[in-house]
This record gives structure tokens, sequence and C-alpha cells, in this order.
């Protein structure tokens, strides 16, 4: 297979990495057009930019050889025939679903060939395979076999873990909130880290006491969870929410890099800030924020998002996905929305005449009766 992959992929150097997987020296991520096609306005945006999107890639990735692992894998998917296929949107549901099968069949043997088995390469391979698209093995690829490789034991490995990757095995208890802060400075980010802590935490207290109260009136724990699912979706909604909030402020102080970790903070407070307008009601509700204080919220987004214009699309480069993967008219590295969204049009199978057949058969028979 390696041999077969080097030919398909014109002769590639090839060098050993050290999980015994085939690899090739992929370059950095380009634009699929030429240079002289880019959009200037598209170029004088990332010119711009206070910051080197690569030095964010790397850290986004954790490290600059997983980028460079990371665009290894998806250059073995970009490049192999196998994997190229028609415009899902211009494909029947019936069309999508077969080739998702047919995809993932071809994914899991690949995978096998290429000796990828860590969890995050296979991420990796995977999210390149079907590029946005969800697909018939998400759940058993990205949640039980990972599960099963970061949490269980050797022997339960030995027992579950070989059948999984062959496809043969596909109570809340309330905590005494700690006290709130008196005030939550709207510009510091571990303030505002500590107010959806808080939040979090009111939460999953009033959660917590719906389902006691449920089942002190003596009915069953399916319809006492049932009937605290608002309370329930709330909390969770709130912990998920803080817990990206407190990693993102975490990483923050990892970030060595003065310009990236300058244009990280204030997307940081963006996001933290936005977050509050949206579930104003919470931080309201719990005592945390004053009306005053939203008000002031709502101006020092407006300043944030003044500061942060400069790096929209070297943030949006950072993350390093390849046309190919986004598969967007919109989204296209090289700017030139307008051009691609009506040739991709004409592809269309609409368009694929000046005149729709549909025309002939209904409306031209039409026209003559009136």
């Amino acid at each position: 297979p390696v041999a077969e992959l080097a030919e398909r992929l014109a002769r590639p150097e090839w060098n050993h990495y050290t999980t015994g997987s085939p690899q090739i020296n992929a370059s950095p991520r380009c634009c699929s057009s030429s240079p002289s096609a880019m959009n200037p306005d598209i170029c004088r945006e990332r010119e711009n930019a206070t910051f080197n999107t690569e030095t964010l890639t790397n850290i986004l990735d954790g490290s600059a050889e997983k980028t460079r692992r990371r665009r290894e894998i998806e250059s073995l998917v970009i490049n192999d025939p196998d994997f190229q296929h028609d415009d899902p949107n211009f494909m029947s549901r019936s069309e999508r679903y077969d080739a998702a099968v047919k995809k993932s069949s071809q994914m899991i043997m690949k995978l096998r060939d290429y000796g990828i088995s860590d969890p995050e390469e296979i991420y990796f391979y995977k999210r390149c395979v079907h590029r946005g698209f969800s697909e018939p093995l998400d759940l058993h690829l990205g949640m039980f076999l990972t599960t099963l490789l970061n949490q269980a034991s050797p022997t339960q490995l030995d027992t579950f873990f070989t059948p999984a990757w062959n496809l043969e095995i596909q109570r809340l208890q309330p905590q005494p909130v700690s006290s709130r802060p008196t005030v939550v400075n709207i510009n510091d980010l571990a303030s505002l880290v500590e107010a959806y802590k808080l939040r979090a935490s009111k939460l999953v207290e009033v959660a917590a006491k719906s389902l006691q109260g449920e089942l002190q009136r003596s009915i069953s724990q399916e319809d006492a969870w049932n009937n605290s699912s608002i309370e329930l979706v709330r909390a969770s909604d709130a912990h998920c929410h803080y817990v990206v909030v407190e990693l993102f402020a975490a990483k923050l102080s990892e970030i060595s890099d003065t310009a990236v970790h300058s244009v990280l903070n204030t997307l940081a407070l963006l996001y933290a800030l936005h977050g509050i307008t949206l579930n104003s009601g919470d931080f309201l509700q719990a005592g945390l924020l004053s009306v005053p204080q939203l008000s002031q919220i709502t101006q020092r987004i407006k300043a944030l998002l003044a500061e942060i214009r400069p790096n929209a699309v070297a943030l949006v480069d950072s993350f390093d996905y390849h046309d190919e993967m986004l598969n967007s008219v919109l989204g296209r590295y090289d700017g030139n929305v307008y051009e691609s969204m009506f040739e991709w049009a004409k592809r269309s199978p609409l368009n694929r005449t000046e005149v729709h057949e549909s025309y002939y058969k209904y409306m031209k028979p039409l026209r003559s009766k009136l």
C-alpha cells in the first residue's frame, strides 16, 4: 500500500515515522490557485496581520511537529483518488449516504494499511475524508474507540478494543455555591472566568434541586429527569461554556509569543463578553452582574471588534483548513468569492441547459392555452 500511495502522489519523498506509519514531506497550507489569481483585498488583509499565522497554527495543533504530522495525514487523503467526490450539494440524500458509507469502509482499511492508530491522528484522517459532513461511524470512531484507548485498563483493552476496531461491537448532587464576587471586572479575563464558574455552579444547583423535588413527589426517576430537562440542559450548557472560557484563559498563560498572545487575549475577552450578552439573564439572576454593567459590556464588545478586525483573516488562516476540506465557495483561500460562486452555480444540474426541461414540459404548453 505504501508503494501504491507513493506512486499516486507523484513519487513524493517518504521518510520513517516513529509509529511506523508512512509520511510525506507535506508543505504548509497554500492556496489552490496560483498566486497571481489571489484576490488583492484578501492579500492586504493578510499583510496587515499583527502576528505570524504559522505560530498560532502550531499553538492550535499543540506543536510544530503536530502541525507537520497533521498536514502529512491530510495530504494522504487529499491526494488519494479514492476520496475524490462530487459536490454533496448536487447529490441526493441517498447518494450522499451511499458515498459516506463507501468512504468510511475505505477509510477503515487505509487507516490499518498506513498504521495510523493514534486517536488524534485517526481524527485528522477522518475529518479530512468526510470534510465537514457527518459519517456513519462518527460515534464509533470519535467517542467509543478513543474512550477505550484513553480510559480503559490493559485488561479491558485486550477484551474490547480489538473487537471494537474490527467493528464487531459497536446521580446529581447539589453542591454549595461559593461566595460571589461583589464586582466583576469586564476587562479582566480571570474575573470573567470566575463569573462563568459561579453562573455554572448556580445553574447546577438549580437543576439538582429541581430533580430532588421531582423525586420527592414519588414519581419515577425517568419522569423526574424528564420534568427537569429544561434545568438540566441549562446547567449543561453553562458548564460547557465555563470550561471553554476557563481553558481559553489557561492556554493564554502558555503562549510566549507576544504578538500571538495579544491577539488571542483580545479574542478571549470578546468570546467571554459575547457569551455574557447571549446569556445575560443567567448572570443577572445569579447576582453576578448589574444592568449598567451589561450596557458597558456592549460598548466594550464594539471596541474589541474594532481591535480584532485587522487580524480577522489571519485568525481564520491559522486554523489551516485546505480549500479541499472546506469545500466552500465563500470560504476559499484566494478570496475570489463571486467568480467562484458563478462557476459553482454553472455546475448545478439545474443549470446544465440554458432553459430547464420543466419549462418545455409544463410552462410552454400552459402558455399556448392562455
